[in-house]
């Protein structure tokens, strides 16, 4: 069957297409993507009240579940075998509630009665992370809620040795390493571990300093921009720190998916979900066109969808009679992802701008910061701002213009026309 042929849901597309136009850096999840997640995560979302807590439950346990149903995988471009390990951060401000994370840890609590280890420590050089990593076949989960605790780690020791290993681990490529003061070298064959770091915006600079960088585009970004109301204690209600039965039920899924890891397991894409995926990331493309810094973010955005939309799909296959044998990607599960990788875009490109304003001249920066934004501008508006704010010539208004432009800060649709990306 061609491509074209395969329909999708007109209401599916319309949508995924409206949600994509307007979640903006700093947006929730929100009701489109939380109905549509397997029932068993719609029953946990009970437990937490505003949306940015489910998105914080959500970002924790999505990876930590790939990092369980290590065996496995799902095939992209060339037949390139990919698991659903994902990298995320969680960018918010203090007192955010961002250590609901740390709850996902219960997932594991029933695994680890065995021999076998998930947990990867925050607090961890590079050499030891290749070590967990070999003991334990190339799998686990590294849950931190401070990311000062790893940056601290990396700042300690070569940085490009540990990234190295953060992005050959995303993308399940072999990891080898040598040194003089070992006997033998040290190889993962099939590295497949997940990781979830939040903290402030200041900690995710520290983290990842250069957005050029290739660890950059292999993380999941979300950012919440501030909690600005007061929600209401009741000493009677539920309390995160105290939710027994949401850490039974983790500790009992856990186990569950464990336990159907004996043998490998192979999802399938539909062509339906491949005309989806490339319709979106074609939406994508030009909502970016301008940017080309987020470009890799925008082809790896694409293999995170499919990440999450196979542990998703995965554990929809979880019945109360068994465990289904359809192991066809749902498309709930796809528009789901797609949906809360758009946000993720967003938060990236906005992580990309705030790098690149850090990094240009002051001068350059306070010009930037008087051109009019979400709106179309004339060269003779911006000239007027500069002579009146800065005492630019009419010569030097230009020279910056184009300055921005080369940074991919400004946009020129047209002679004499301008605005902010």
């Amino acid at each position: 069957m061609r491509l074209e042929l395969v329909k999708i849901m007109d209401s599916d597309l319309d949508a995924l297409m409206e949600f994509i136009a307007a979640k903006k850096s700093g947006a929730s999840f929100g009701e489109a993507v939380y109905e549509k997640l397997p029932p068993i995560l719609s029953k946990h979302l009970a437990y937490f009240e505003s949306d940015h807590e489910k998105d914080f439950y959500l970002l924790g346990l999505i990876p930590a579940i790939g990092s369980i149903i290590h065996n496995t995988h799902f095939t992209y471009r060339g037949g390139k075998r990919q698991h659903a390990n994902l990298n995320v951060i969680i960018g918010a401000p203090a007192a955010s509630n961002k250590s609901i994370i740390m709850l996902v840890n219960h997932l594991f609590d029933t695994i680890e009665e065995g021999d076998d280890s998930f947990r990867i420590p925050g607090d961890i050089s590079s050499a030891g992370l290749n070590k967990i990593l070999h003991s334990q076949d190339g799998k686990g989960c590294l849950i931190e809620s401070e990311i000062d605790t790893l940056a601290g780690s990396i700042e300690n020791q070569q940085f490009g040795d540990f990234s190295d290993v953060l992005r050959k681990g995303y993308e399940n490529e072999t990891i080898s390493k040598f040194r003089a003061t070992e006997e033998t070298p040290l190889i993962v064959e099939n590295p497949r571990f997940s990781m979830v770091l939040s903290g402030t915006p200041e900690q995710v600079k520290r983290l990842i300093p250069n957005y050029e960088n290739g660890l950059f585009s292999r993380f999941f970004f979300y950012n919440l921009e501030g909690v600005n109301t007061w929600q209401d204690w009741n000493p009677e209600e539920k309390q995160v720190d105290n939710m027994d039965e949401l850490k039974s039920d983790l500790a009992f899924l856990g186990n569950a998916l464990y336990k159907l890891q004996g043998k490998p397991s192979y999802m399938i894409h539909s062509l339906k979900a491949a005309k989806l995926v490339n319709h979106v990331a074609r939406e994508w493309a030009k909502i970016y066109s301008h940017d080309i810094g987020l470009r890799p973010s925008l082809f790896r955005g694409v293999t995170m969808a499919l990440k999450i939309a196979t542990s998703l799909s995965f554990l929809r296959r979880l019945t109360p009679v068994g465990f289904s044998e359809d192991n066809t990607i749902h498309t709930d599960d796809l528009v789901a992802a797609l949906m809360m990788v758009s946000v993720s875009l967003a938060n990236a490109s906005q992580q990309i701008n705030i790098a690149r304003s850090n990094s240009i001249p002051y001068k350059l920066r306070m010009f930037y910061d008087l051109l009019p934004k979400k709106r179309e501008f004339a060269s003779s508006e911006a000239i007027s701002l500069s002579q009146e704010h800065m005492d630019l010539q009419r010569r030097m208004t230009y020279i910056h213009l184009n300055d921005l432009v080369g940074l991919g800060m400004v946009k020129t649709p047209k002679k004499g026309v301008w605005y902010c990306t």
